[in-house]
């Protein structure tokens, strides 16, 4: 992959998902060759492998990824977010749903990391329970399905983000009818949002005219 990256120096996407041999090295190949990517895909592949980004070479670079999917990565932990976000600071959509080594220490440093972060995807992180009290100010989306995000990490991110905050997907958290309340309550831009499982009934959610779509069932759309 090394090899093939040093041909690619005007690349700005790269999908490599699925491709279960690919570990950091691929990462940090792409990063060093590749200086106008943007946009990198590598769901399902083997990225938490491999050795740590903490090196010489590695000390300096800062690449200009944007879009990045990690998306079920099993081996990719707390370590591993925070390696790459402290290389990617100009992150504007991450892709970690089910990423079951990844808690709240990796989530908190992603927000500190990457400060500009408009679309989140936690769905499925069994160990994420909030987003940390500092970062994730410009956040927009928000998709946390069947992560453990409750009512207290629901409100921490209102404090920073409640106005930007246009999609939110809390089906089969454990977030409340108190939480689902409060999170319609600030936010005044809130456009659709899932809530399925949180107890919140349909007459709570009449009186919010700004929001156009209700998910009262379990799925919830990726775009």
């Amino acid at each position: 992959m090394a090899l093939l990256a040093s041909h690619l120096p005007e690349v700005t996407t790269i999908n490599l998902s699925y491709c279960s041999k690919l570990t950091k090295f691929t990462f940090i190949s792409l990063v060093k060759c590749c200086p106008l990517l943007e946009e990198l895909r590598m769901r399902c592949t083997n990225l938490g492998r491999g050795r740590p980004l903490y090196s010489t070479s590695m000390k300096n670079i800062r690449s200009k990824i944007r879009t990045f999917d990690l998306s079920c990565n099993r081996r990719f932990n707390d370590e591993s977010l925070i390696q790459i976000s402290s290389v990617c600071p100009e992150l504007r959509t991450v892709d970690l749903s089910c990423l079951e080594r990844v808690s709240d220490v990796g989530i908190t440093c992603l927000g500190l990391n990457c400060p500009h972060i408009r679309t989140l995807d936690v769905r499925g992180c069994k160990r994420v329970t909030n987003l940390g009290n500092e970062g994730f100010d410009e956040l927009e989306t928000l998709r946390a399905r069947a992560s453990r995000i409750g009512d207290e990490g629901l409100l921490m991110a209102l404090l920073r983000c409640g106005e930007r905050l246009r999609v939110v997907d809390l089906v089969e958290t454990k977030v409340t009818r108190y939480g689902v309340t409060k999170l319609m309550e600030g936010c005044s831009r809130l456009r659709e949002i899932g809530v399925y499982g949180t107890g919140l009934r349909k007459p709570h959610i009449a009186s919010v005219p700004q929001i156009h779509k209700v998910l009262w069932a379990k799925q919830f759309g990726r775009d």
